[in-house]
């Protein structure tokens, strides 16, 4: 049954100081749109500092908002800005196309497009918009790469704790408890406890958040502290940011080596049984890695953890590496090659695995031979 009812969805790719004057002028102008096409707005849907590719996330308002109220009421009309703060991609325009041909009181409203679907050309929109978002793509990663060879961060997201919003200038209070937990971490105290004194006293995670014991290691092992410079996780140019360090390098690597030997699995359930939990080594940083498993899906992984002091870069297929293994030490047995010489069998690790497995003896050389595909999570 045809309604006077209609939605509004407003989104922003970018919002570092989350500050919200995107979607707030976005939601002006769909109101005065509901106002003259005389629709009664009934909701408001709101995606701030989310990208058209993340809409996708079952998290996001467009998925748990814009989506489930239209399977409820499939006739109401959809208000927006523009096409591209809608969808972005030609699947994304031809959904809600076949919505409309599904039920034909519903339209796509936005205030530069007006009815979207009323010209047989919205599909050159969508490929439109693709186009932008490619040359947005270039420039943000140009604009990425010129702020890191200035030895500035690349992103311009939360600010870091202990740093203004310009990622440079350093928060006194906050660079004094930052030392203060290095202190109190090298002395032997537990993440969770300095943890917990932190949110006792009001010292706050950025944004106001409460420290955990894996929060609190996190910030502890940042290279960002000790001057290093990274690109997605990765240190790119050791000692080479434009900020001044907060501890020097002999400390954080005093504290890196602290941390991964005071490390212990999260309380919580039974403990997960595994082959290499522990001794299979990260092809990266060289840190045990330990046994876990995915979100969602729950697949079986060994992964490279940064609460344990790694990189947290490296993840594989439980199944597969423990298969691989597994059949090669058999080989090994049955051929009676269980010998120095049948190391030659297990080759190290090359920078295309990403992984390794330690020798068992200082006379065999280590596991680390690329297994067959293994699924990332």
């Amino acid at each position: 049954m045809a309604t006077n009812d209609a939605i509004g969805y407003l989104r922003i790719t970018q919002d570092p100081t989350d500050e919200r004057a995107g979607v707030t002028r976005q939601r002006e102008d769909v109101i005065k749109l509901a106002d003259r096409l005389g629709r009664n707005l009934v909701a408001i849907f709101v995606d701030n500092d989310v990208t058209a590719v993340k809409t996708r996330r079952a998290d996001t308002d467009w998925a748990k908002g814009v989506l489930a109220h239209l399977r409820d009421h499939p006739d109401d009309w959809l208000l927006g800005t523009s096409h591209d703060r809608i969808g972005r991609r030609l699947g994304d325009l031809e959904s809600l196309h076949d919505h409309q041909l599904e039920h034909p009181p519903f339209k796509v409203w936005t205030v530069s497009d007006a009815d979207l679907f009323a010209s047989e050309a919205w599909p050159y929109l969508a490929a439109q918009a693709k186009v932008e978002a490619m040359a947005t793509r270039r420039r943000v990663i140009r604009q990425k790469e010129s702020r890191r060879a200035k030895g500035l961060d690349g992103s311009l997201g939360v600010r870091p704790f202990g740093f203004e919003k310009n990622r440079l200038t350093p928060v006194v209070e906050e660079r004094e408890a930052f030392r203060e937990a290095v202190r109190r971490a090298l002395e032997g105290e537990s993440a969770s406890s300095i943890a917990a004194d932190f949110n006792r006293r009001g010292i706050h995670r950025t944004g106001g958040g409460t420290w955990r014991a894996g929060s609190l290691r996190r910030m502890l092992l940042s290279p960002r502290y000790v001057g290093d410079l990274t690109h997605k996780g990765v240190v790119v140019k050791e000692g080479g940011a434009a900020w001044k360090p907060f501890i020097d390098r002999e400390t954080y690597d005093r504290l890196r080596s602290m941390l991964a030997r005071t490390a212990r699995p999260q309380a919580g359930g039974r403990p997960s049984t595994s082959l290499l939990g522990g001794i299979a080594r990260c092809g990266r940083c060289g840190v045990a890695m330990t046994a876990a498993k995915t979100a969602p899906h729950g697949r079986l992984v060994y992964r490279c953890s940064q609460n344990l002091g790694g990189c947290g870069r490296v993840s594989r297929s439980r199944e597969a590496v423990d298969q691989f293994v597994t059949e090669r030490l058999l080989r090994m047995l049955d051929t009676n090659t269980a010998t120095p010489g049948a190391s030659r069998m297990l080759r190290p690790r090359t920078k295309k695995t990403g992984w390794i497995l330690p020798p068992t003896s200082r006379s065999s050389a280590g596991f680390g031979r690329r297994p067959a595909p293994c699924a990332r999570p």
